[in-house]
């Protein structure tokens, strides 16, 4: 059984699974740059080829609309759990196309960090789901598609929340000290010192909200501005020094 790598930064330019088969790539979806030979920034283009870099063989999925995913005949079992590797599907409404995305890492709450790109100019950006797994309210959830194949599933991020998936109101874990700490000693201009403790109060809260606006500002952050703690928040923390 081969190890899960979760994918957590933009595929380099010279990636063969994200170039168009007319510039010596593998990925036969639309190409979006002629220039670089790109199919990136497109959900299907993306999500196609990283389930070919998955498989390590060409996927039988769809390389139509993302809304037509989840009802193509390509033979994969589908579901309503997440599993690694698996493609999340949505239905757009209206006009909108919808969005399929790639599992990276999933949690026992069912909360998902997905792997996304977007038609409209994000190549590459990494992306939250909590059941029902809603987008908008222009947007269905149709369920996983799962690659055949089983991995291995590498260590996670779980441990660090205790199980919870992330921090939220009223939540006890020792690790919620260790991020009131950081964030007390390297930003005390907006984190007070009754943030401290294991009890994910409203001071932390604000703390952590406060953050997460301040690095999407940087370029360092890109989910929701919420004020809880999860795992890409951590992976954004890291990136100011924070230790797991």
């Amino acid at each position: 059984m081969e190890k899960f790598v979760a994918r957590k930064d933009k595929p380099k330019s010279d990636n063969k699974f994200y170039i168009h088969t007319s510039f010596g790539g593998v990925n036969s979806c639309i190409l979006r740059n002629k220039k670089t030979g790109s199919v990136l920034p497109n959900c299907v283009g993306y999500s196609w080829g990283r389930a070919y870099e998955l498989l390590g063989k060409k996927p039988k999925l769809s390389r139509g609309n993302a809304e037509n995913w989840y009802g193509y005949n390509d033979g994969y079992e589908r579901g309503q759990e997440p599993r690694l590797g698996a493609i999340m599907c949505w239905k757009g409404k209206g006009n909108l196309a919808g969005h399929v995305c790639n599992v990276e890492e999933h949690f026992s709450d069912g909360s998902v960090i997905t792997s996304n790109s977007n038609y409209s100019g994000t190549e590459f950006y990494l992306r939250e789901f909590k059941p029902p797994y809603k987008i908008s309210s222009n947007y269905e959830f149709q369920g996983f598609i799962y690659l055949p194949k089983e991995f291995e599933e590498e260590e996670t991020k779980e441990d660090f929340f205790g199980g919870l998936g992330y921090f939220k109101d009223g939540d006890r874990h020792k690790n919620i000290n260790k991020i009131a700490e950081f964030m007390r000693k390297t930003f005390p201009a907006y984190t007070n010192k009754k943030a401290l403790g294991n009890v994910y109060g409203p001071y932390i809260k604000a703390s952590i909200k406060e953050f997460q606006r301040r690095a999407k500002a940087e370029g360092n952050y890109n989910s929701t501005v919420d004020g809880y703690t999860g795992p890409i928040t951590l992976e954004s923390l890291k990136k100011y020094g924070v230790k797991e």
